[in-house]
């Protein structure tokens, strides 16, 4: 498999059995038999009810209890994307899950979404939201041309996010912005932590990129980073201790709960012959 930054084929062993690293660019990613697993039988309703595809490897302790912790992100990202795009008029979002930010999104521009996982598609469309249970790499996507493009903790999960990224070059117009969400494996945190980061758990996860190698990536398939942000994130009370929160009222284990790692990051690329501003980084940064 060449690697989808820089196109090279050796990699070395990474940590564990699970990873592999590009001897090139340093790009980490899953190792090859994880690519052979169907997305159907990985994100079925159990992925987002805490029950993983691999035993022991969850992401979500319930996604549908995350809603209100999953919101206060969104709106900082929402008040970030209208500093960035101020004349935007279409969103698309690819892994948009429940639908959550699909329907925040909506109050500011017209929004559309795509969602492999036909259990999280319905579940969007119960919102009202314009969900389409679809890969968006076989989308047509020249009759509706979307002005931004977000992908919230969705590029790890790709098997083709070099083709993705291309696809969104050639689909969003000049000025075009992405926006995507993902872990750095190359934060202090991940480092110390080594095979045991909570961000480590193929097949869900296949792709492991620090901001070097996912800056790189995005400018070879035309794009160029104009805000990069390792922020505050929120999760829910109950994420947050685990299994002590059968203990909580059902409420108080809905909290949002503001959380920095460090190892989050948040990259904003317009797409080149855009003229684009200067790259800001920062913890938080608000526009």
């Amino acid at each position: 498999m060449k690697c989808i930054v820089c196109g090279a084929l050796e990699v070395n062993a990474y940590l564990d059995e699970r990873l592999v690293q590009c001897a090139e660019c340093s790009l980490v990613r899953a190792a090859d038999h994880y690519f052979s697993l169907q997305p159907s039988a990985v994100y079925t309703d159990v992925y987002f009810q805490g029950l993983a595809y691999v035993p022991g490897e969850t992401e979500y302790v319930d996604y549908q209890r995350e809603r209100q912790a999953l919101a206060c992100n969104f709106h900082r990202r929402i008040a970030i994307l209208r500093g960035l795009a101020g004349n935007a008029k279409r969103l698309v979002e690819i892994g948009s899950g429940y639908g959550f930010f699909l329907e925040l999104a909506g109050r500011y521009w017209e929004v559309e979404g795509f969602e492999i996982s036909e259990h999280a598609a319905r579940q969007a469309q119960r919102l009202g939201a314009r969900c389409i249970c679809a890969d968006y790499l076989l989308h047509d996507g020249r009759a509706s041309v979307p002005d931004i493009a977000c992908l919230w903790d969705t590029i790890e999960h790709l098997a083709s996010p070099r083709h993705v990224l291309e696809k969104l070059a050639a689909d969003l117009p000049p000025q075009g912005l992405i926006a995507i969400s993902t872990g750095d494996i190359g934060a202090i945190l991940p480092r110390l932590q080594g095979r045991h980061w909570r961000l480590i758990h193929p097949p869900t996860h296949l792709w492991y990129f620090s901001l070097p190698t996912l800056v790189q990536l995005l400018r070879e398939v035309g794009f160029e980073p104009v805000k990069i942000v390792y922020p505050f994130y929120y999760r829910s009370l109950r994420t947050c201790i685990g299994k002590l929160s059968h203990y909580l009222p059902r409420r108080l284990g809905d909290w949002p709960i503001p959380i920095q790692t460090g190892d989050l990051m948040e990259v904003y690329a317009q797409k080149v012959g855009a003229n684009p501003q200067r790259v800001l980084t920062g913890t938080d940064q608000q526009d």
